[in-house]
């Protein structure tokens, strides 16, 4: 992919460097599977960049389709980001899980 500089040149990003997602109010997620694998799409054929065990709760800050977009901080003062399907992580509320009602 080219992109326009501001002195009129080209510069080029890598396909692999963008992420795709609709940025949505952070909210926080907790994993419901034994393991949540983190991928650097939103998809199972994905590069897996980590996996949280049951229970960790995530700071989702976007979503594509059935995927949600994290940012958490990595322990190095940085953040890993990737994306967790909804169906492993999900938000509860008052103890119960959000439904999808698009799919209805």
């Amino acid at each position: 992919m080219t992109v326009p500089l501001t002195d009129g040149r080209l510069g080029y990003v890598p396909k692999t460097v963008i992420t795709q997602y609709a940025a949505s109010s952070p909210k926080t997620i907790t994993v419901h599977a034994e393991k949540g694998y983190v991928f650097n799409i939103p998809s199972g054929l994905g590069t897996v960049r980590g996996s949280f065990s049951k229970g960790t709760r995530l700071n989702a800050i976007g979503e594509n389709g059935q995927w949600y977009f994290l940012s958490t901080p990595d322990g190095n003062g940085g953040t890993s980001q990737g994306f967790i399907a909804k169906t492993v992580a999900w938000q509860r509320y008052h103890g119960r899980r959000w439904r999808d009602t698009s799919l209805l």
